[in-house]
């Protein structure tokens, strides 16, 4: 149980900071334009990174936890869907249109439409969490690229 703990307290802190990092990527953009959903898929992050480390020990509904994270996929998917808008890159599109589809997972996550319990191995969040980080990273590479 320790070495759990352990994990969810060092993912927290990778939340945290993941989430500051959005945070401060829109605020020192050199670009004009603002990108605010930027700063609310960070401040999302950042939230549940906080719940995941200094909350662990307090009993936090799964329903807060999908919230957040359809939060962070829904600005993302709009984001997505507004650099995808008139560019060559469709591959954004789709990637926004993943991120709408699984805000609606967490949605019925949350409400209990789809049950989880013991062994039914619903892994959704880490494929969330992975799908996001490639697509931030794809997002980030295009930009740098002048395609974005």
């Amino acid at each position: 149980m320790a070495s759990w703990n352990g994990a969810v307290h060092f993912l927290g802190k990778i939340g945290m900071a993941a989430g500051v990092c959005a945070v401060a990527a829109e605020i020192f953009r050199p670009a004009t334009g603002r990108w605010w959903l930027l700063v609310v898929n960070g401040l999302a992050m950042a939230l549940l990174g906080l719940i995941q480390y200094a909350f662990v020990r307090y009993g936090v509904r799964f329903l807060t936890v999908a919230i957040l994270v359809m939060v962070m996929a829904v600005s993302s998917g709009v984001l997505e869907m507004g650099l995808a808008r008139g560019r060559r890159v469709k591959v954004i599109g789709l990637a926004g249109v993943a991120s709408f589809g699984f805000a609606l997972v967490f949605l019925a996550l949350g409400a209990r439409w789809i049950k989880v319990g013991p062994g039914s191995h619903v892994d959704v969040l880490g494929l969330y969490f992975g799908f996001s980080a490639v697509c931030m990273v794809g997002l980030g590479w295009q930009s740098r690229a002048g395609v974005v």
